[in-house]
């Protein structure tokens, strides 16, 4: 194949990338776009991801502060990430009902939306154990 040729094909391509994005957003209703993007961003507010990231003391020194009181930023990641983890089992949960006319579907939604929430579950109890076993005494 010649080089002219690859060069067409690469113009047609980059001339249909608007196209094909424009495609797949067309399937993604707009008022699901900014639901989940405004829980996602205040999942992210409100397990301190941004201040464990901003604050320069919280970096890079392991998963848990030793403190009830503060968080290094990894174990803020790890619990938005769990956090997260949970409610897409709980969003599985609730798409399954949407499916009851093909039961094979709706029964791996509902298994795997049950061991995401057991997953972010027991992550989360983990973290809590790990951080400050006293309150489990």
């Amino acid at each position: 194949m010649s080089l002219k040729i690859r060069a067409m094909r690469l113009k047609r391509s980059i001339k249909m990338l608007p196209k094909k994005i424009k495609i797949l957003f067309r399937k993604i209703p707009l008022n699901m776009v900014i639901a989940y993007g405004s829980l996602i961003t205040t999942l992210v507010l409100i397990a301190g991801t941004i201040y464990a990231a901003l604050n320069a003391n919280t970096f890079f020194r392991g998963l848990l502060y030793p403190s009830i009181n503060g968080e290094f930023a990894a174990e803020a990641i790890a619990a938005t990430f769990l956090i997260i983890l949970g409610i897409s089992g709980l969003e599985l949960l609730r798409r399954c009902a949407a499916h009851i006319y093909s039961p094979m579907y709706a029964r791996t939604l509902v298994m795997i939306g049950i061991i995401l929430i057991l997953i972010a579950f027991f992550g989360l109890e983990w973290l809590l154990f790990a951080k400050a076993p006293y309150i489990f005494k």
